[in-house]
């Protein structure tokens, strides 16, 4: 049994259409999915959140298995394993997501 070209065509665009990022993964900045991509499940991944106003957010990403650092209105900042930010990246509330970067400490004179 052969396809018609249109047939395969179709195929193609449904395949490449399935394996495209999620809606939750374009969630995540470029750093994120990068390091993302390349860490150990064991890992464990600084991430800042921003979530929607009035969301009760501690709770739900607790049980997501992240640690909740610290909230500040509308941003969050947990750390967790590659899975739990995953699952963290499906809850509507969760609008963005930053991989946390580390600042120098620049000392006064």
């Amino acid at each position: 049994m052969s396809l018609s070209p249109l047939a395969l065509l179709a195929v193609v665009l449904l395949a490449a259409a399935c394996s495209g990022p999620s809606p939750a993964m374009d969630k995540m900045d470029a750093p994120l999915r990068a390091r993302l991509a390349a860490a150990a499940e064991t890992d464990t991944l600084d991430v800042l959140l921003d979530i929607a106003p009035g969301t009760d957010a501690e709770a739900p990403l607790r049980d997501a298995g992240l640690e909740v650092r610290s909230v500040a209105g509308t941003v969050v900042v947990v750390a967790g394993s590659p899975a739990a930010l995953r699952r963290a990246a499906a809850f509507d509330w969760v609008r963005r997501m930053e991989l946390s970067r580390e600042r120098s400490r620049v000392s006064a004179p």
